[in-house]
């Protein structure tokens, strides 16, 4: 019995020496911070504790609550340049957005399997794409308050600048993200216990993949949406168009599909980026960059896709006096300049609501070798507006994706409305080059 207790006290004893051994070599730490955090069973865990409900969030957020997540549920933490590594492969191309697609194949292919959470912790993993900035130009984004609220923190006429990512600026976790809200933001518009408006609003994200800058909003259901104006705006299925205060239309058909982008139409290409997870959930990709690789196809393919049948438009109702209706509008070869007209008034319109914030001629529809298109031929005092989040995401109360800013966007948040101007900007000693190639692209577009 004695001898049995002190076998057992000698064993327990070098059990505790041996212990120590291994913590001040580091092998435990070591083993420690390669696993993943301990809540583990559900691939999804990370993602609905943190962004319940949310497509898409920006990788600034991603990689905030990431951080916050390795410490609750792992208690550990990574250096600054594992988290580097962690975004070059979840964000390869810069774009500055994650979405649930993207996180479900970083978490299966580098932070579920232990080799590839292994390489990716200990290796030094650069950007899949290589970027080249224009060595003439770049581009200068300023937002401008043309309207506030009364309440507001800022007054109209206050602007914010952003320029383009810095090349140097990528090899740190310095943020990208120009955020609006309530006190915690970048830009404070409202007082921190104004119970009407988000926390956070909406933020704007540089990105390097040649778009420039995007225009995000968090909040599930927020009703950020673009103002539409005498410049169209391409029509997408899966659009909401705001007319008047009340009145809501969903795009549910296009035929064709919007040919090509350029200068003289607003395109939001990213109302295809549902359909494109739902219908990439069954293919297996093998990083993320495979997967916005093959995202870009399927954009392009969307934008060539011409169907068969009648080249028109359906619009439903679905918030209004005409709630329920569908209406079509079909080209006619015949008609040359073919505007189908909305509004209030009986005559000249070929649609009309009864209601008092619409106007009498409200906005119209055209058609041309583009595809088919929104505008106003005349400002409104209520506007007509595209809702940032699809129909979907509005339905089931989602946030929104994120959408590139063009030049003279109006940017609408509750009482605010913003101005967006994407100017270039001729880098310091390229002035005579850039005249050069102004000048031959003019002798170009003669001949």
């Amino acid at each position: 019995m004695i001898s049995g207790k002190i076998e057992r006290k000698k064993t327990f004893f070098w059990f505790q020496i041996l212990i120590k051994i291994i913590s001040k070599t580091g092998l435990l730490s070591m083993q420690k911070k390669l696993q993943p955090p301990k809540v583990q069973s559900n691939v999804f865990h990370f993602w609905d504790k943190y962004f319940y409900m949310v497509q898409q969030v920006t990788t600034q957020q991603f990689l905030d609550k990431f951080k916050q997540y390795l410490k609750e549920y792992g208690d550990y933490e990574l250096s600054e340049q594992q988290f580097l590594n962690i975004r070059n492969v979840i964000d390869p191309t810069m774009v500055g957005t994650v979405d649930i697609r993207e996180f479900n194949i970083f978490y299966e292919k580098f932070w579920n399997e232990p080799a590839s959470r292994r390489n990716l912790l200990q290796s030094e993993i650069p950007l899949s794409h290589k970027f080249t900035p224009d060595p003439m130009v770049f581009q200068k984004l300023t937002i401008t308050a043309e309207k506030v609220p009364k309440n507001a923190s800022i007054s109209e006429g206050y602007n914010q600048t952003l320029i383009e990512i810095d090349i140097e600026e990528l090899k740190t976790l310095k943020k990208f993200d120009l955020t609006f809200g309530k006190e915690g933001c970048d830009v404070i518009l409202v007082k921190k216990d104004d119970p009407f408006y988000e926390n956070e609003m909406f933020r704007i994200s540089r990105t390097m993949d040649g778009t420039g800058f995007k225009v995000k909003c968090t909040a599930r259901n927020a009703r950020l949406k673009f103002r539409v104006g005498e410049k169209p705006y391409f029509l997408i299925p899966g659009m909401i168009i705001q007319i008047g205060r009340d009145n809501l239309f969903h795009v549910t058909y296009v035929n064709p599909y919007p040919t090509k982008t350029y200068k003289d139409y607003y395109s939001l290409i990213e109302f295809h980026k549902a359909d494109f997870i739902e219908e990439s959930k069954r293919k297996l990709y093998r990083d993320v960059l495979e997967m916005r690789t093959n995202y870009s196809e399927f954009v392009q393919d969307k934008f060539l896709e011409v169907k068969d049948g009648e080249e028109k438009i359906r619009l439903e109702c679905i918030a209004g006096p005409n709630k329920g209706d569908i209406i079509d509008f079909v080209y006619k070869v015949v008609l040359k300049g073919l505007v189908y007209r909305i509004g209030r008034a009986k005559y000249d319109t070929d649609y009309q609501i009864d209601d008092i914030t619409v106007s009498n001629v409200h906005c119209s529809f055209g058609f041309d070798k583009n595809g088919w298109y929104i505008y106003e031929e005349k400002p409104t005092v209520f506007g007509t507006h595209i809702f940032l989040p699809n129909y979907e995401q509005w339905k089931n109360q989602h946030s929104s994706f994120s959408h590139v800013l063009e030049d003279g966007m109006k940017l609408c948040v509750e009482d605010f409305i913003f101005n967006c101007s994407v100017k270039p900007q001729i880098r310091a000693g390229s002035e005579e080059l850039y005249e050069r190639y102004k000048a031959s692209m003019a002798r170009m577009q003669q001949e």
